[in-house]
């Protein structure tokens, strides 16, 4: 089973750091954030594609063909096309039709097994309850618990529940086309909310997700995998 690490962003939230190296591989403790993601990906996963651009090649010399024991490929993003559906419309051909796969970010720390949870349904995301919903993509359910939409980032959040980055996905999401936003991305959560009016998406509840953005989440991070 394959997972796809979105790993093309700039970091500008993280610059200095970032200037020098892409946020993928900012240290940790001991470890980059991309040593942390991987190393608690259940054995069902045994592919990684990872999709690079800023200093993409520092990332490709970092893992080579093979990291962690799970092979690799790389899927170079264009700098034309922005958004995380662009950057998983442009893994399509190494996806079989009707494949499930996991789509993750590669600046995030979760449990592990919330992420194995998953892997009970066909489709599935990870959710979290945080204490500022209006900075992320606010989940609303339907009666029965499973995704009915996301809003990204509302100026007013009806519930404090907000997507972790953690997706379960098969390729029918590739078959959607959202909108291009003012900023000129296409979001993978406009995609995720029409595959919800086709199909159930079960919500996985976590207690455990830390999104690293700024250089002072870095020190949150140790005292979280602590």
């Amino acid at each position: 089973m394959k997972a796809i690490i979105l790993a093309a962003g700039n970091g500008i939230r993280m610059r200095p750091l970032t200037d020098v190296l892409p946020k993928p591989l900012l240290n940790v403790g001991k470890l980059t954030l991309l040593d942390h993601l991987v190393l608690k990906l259940p054995v069902e996963i045994d592919e990684l594609v990872i999709v690079v651009r800023h200093l993409g090649h520092k990332i490709k010399n970092y893992c080579g063909p093979e990291f962690h024991g799970r092979k690799v490929t790389y899927v170079d993003q264009p700098k034309d096309l922005h958004g995380t559906f662009a950057a998983l419309k442009i893994c399509e051909k190494l996806l079989k039709k009707g494949e499930r796969f996991f789509v993750l970010y590669a600046d995030d720390l979760m449990s592990p097994k919330s992420i194995k949870e998953c892997l009970k349904h066909k489709y599935a995301i990870v959710a979290s309850e945080v204490s500022n919903p209006t900075s992320f993509g606010v989940l609303e359910l339907n009666t029965d618990g499973t995704l009915a939409a996301i809003l990204e980032k509302p100026e007013k959040s009806p519930t404090n529940l907000v997507l972790t980055n953690i997706l379960l996905l098969d390729t029918k999401i590739l078959k959607f086309n959202p909108p291009i936003n003012t900023n000129g991305e296409q979001y993978l959560t406009h995609a995720v909310c029409d595959l919800a009016k086709e199909e159930k998406i079960n919500v996985v509840k976590t207690d455990k997700w830390l999104p690293v953005g700024y250089p002072e989440d870095l020190k949150i991070a140790k005292q979280f995998l602590k």
